[in-house]
């Protein structure tokens, strides 16, 4: 059994347990809150913030039944406190909800190497037409074991279609996400038996035909977790 306890913008936890005859299962809970503007697409003027409020919760199956596959679900419920924008628009209201399914395997390695692929599918049940979407992706992982440590990184590709015309710019929204990513793992670190930290860092490109949306986002960060 592994439990893991996170802190950011919001809070999480993931527990997961381990299975002979059946797998790996895992459950998390996970609350965030952003500052975003009322209405960003004012211009000439000063604009006002407002809390972005999410509640997340995933479910996971990996080495399913003695297997190399796996499977996963997560649900994300997204509220926009005062979203002026939406007022004004109905199309640009941002609350609503999203859905993202992953699937894939394990792909043939040896003792230390762990390669993983996977496909991905996610349903942008947004309020606002020309904000909701689906998009389609894949995803590349690789982990390297090495006594007490480990590496996990991964690649990923996510192209998001959007539903309907956007009031601000005259055309439809069509995104392609980028991410990369990697996490050191130690267990037992200076003889704490039972505890493992993790040290992260990633990078995500959004490329959009509108240009107003197209991001870049370095993340960095670590944790502590307790396994029993």
């Amino acid at each position: 059994t592994v439990l893991s306890l996170s802190a950011d913008d919001g809070v999480g936890g993931l527990i997961q347990q381990y299975s002979r005859e059946w797998g790996i299962f895992s459950a998390g809970m996970n609350y965030d809150s952003f500052d975003v503007w009322k209405d960003p697409f004012l211009t000439g003027t000063r604009r006002s913030q407002t809390d972005l409020e999410a509640i997340g919760f995933e479910i996971g199956w990996e080495e399913i039944m003695n297997s190399g596959f796996f499977a996963g679900y997560q649900y994300i419920d997204i509220d926009v406190d005062d979203d002026t924008a939406g007022l004004r628009n109905r199309r640009l209201q941002r609350s609503g909800n999203m859905h993202a399914f992953t699937a894939g395997c394990t792909l043939p390695a040896n003792e230390h190497h762990r390669f993983t692929a996977g496909l991905n599918y996610e349903i942008g049940d947004i309020d606002g037409s020309a904000m909701a979407y689906d998009a389609w992706g894949a995803e590349i992982g690789h982990t390297y074991q090495h006594g007490s440590w480990k590496l996990d990184s991964f690649a990923s590709i996510l192209k998001r279609d959007y539903d309907a015309v956007h009031p601000e710019f005259s055309k439809q929204r069509d995104d392609t996400e980028y991410q990369i990513g990697t996490a050191w793992t130690m267990y037992d670190p200076l003889g704490f038996n039972g505890f493992f930290v993790t040290v992260f860092g990633g990078y995500a490109l959004v490329d959009s035909n509108i240009r107003f949306y197209e991001t870049s986002v370095l993340t960095t960060g670590s944790g502590v977790g307790f396994y029993f």
